[in-house]
């Protein structure tokens, strides 16, 4: 529907070459693809054939990358894209760790590297967006301690852009959000860090943002507002974790 969607122009060779590299689809993609649209079916035979070829799979390798894979295949339903988005996000909360059911260690530094990228393109579902912020959270608070240069460059990377990409300052937000329940001193001092760095790439950005509403009004288009919305929350969140 069209309020479930937003649209910001990407900083555009790079976020195309990311977004061309991200939706490549093998075989097993196509299957896990088919196997997701299936699963929103009305037919209650092919819904239940679906979801056991969804289960059946979770644990297979590179389970997560080609869940990542369909989250963001544009010839995909919005429902099946946000599917796979909930169920990437849901294996990374669950399993981002090490032992026999976590994601094998070989897997993790590709998928990492893979969610990395979903921040420097918009996503034009605000589900999957939300979902994939999430997960790229987990993984960012779960890798905070032992990969600090990893999380700045990444943030840094996609915040020096201009625009900004939505997406990347989504992903930031629900990091925050994530240190905001790290408990030991270090981890503390990790997350303030990480704020201190951000912050000076947000001031402008948001300053903007504040004052494309302010000038607008009462007519300022609903991209407007939730731009400006989303550069506050994530200025709030960074300044608490100074606090």
């Amino acid at each position: 529907t069209p309020s479930s969607r937003r649209r910001v122009t990407p900083d555009a060779d790079d976020a195309d070459d990311a977004a061309r590299n991200s939706t490549t689809m093998d075989a097993q993609d196509q299957a896990l693809a088919t196997a997701l649209a299936g699963a929103l079916s009305t037919d209650a035979t092919a819904r239940a054939a679906a979801e056991s070829v969804l289960l059946a799979s979770q644990e297979a390798a590179g389970h997560c990358g080609r869940l990542l894979r369909c989250s963001l295949f544009p010839q995909l339903p919005d429902a099946a894209r946000l599917l796979a988005a909930t169920q990437l996000r849901g294996q990374i909360q669950r399993r981002w760790r090490g032992g026999g059911r976590g994601i094998p260690a070989d897997e993790r530094p590709a998928l990492k590297a893979a969610l990395a990228e979903t921040i420097l393109r918009d996503e034009p579902h605000e589900a999957v967006a939300t979902q994939l912020a999430l997960a790229c959270a987990r993984v960012m608070r779960a890798e905070a301690n032992k990969g600090e240069a990893d999380v700045l460059h990444a943030f840094l990377h996609a915040l020096r852009r201009r625009p900004q990409p939505a997406q990347a300052l989504l992903a930031v937000l629900h990091t925050a959000k994530e240190w905001s329940t790290m408990r030991l001193p270090a981890q503390r001092q990790l997350a303030a860090r990480v704020a201190v760095a951000l912050l000076p790439e947000l001031e402008a950005p948001w300053a903007a943002a504040v004052d494309a509403v302010a000038t607008a009004g009462a007519d300022s288009a609903p991209h407007q507002l939730r731009l400006a919305a989303l550069h506050t929350k994530v200025l709030r969140q960074l300044l608490e974790r100074l606090a």
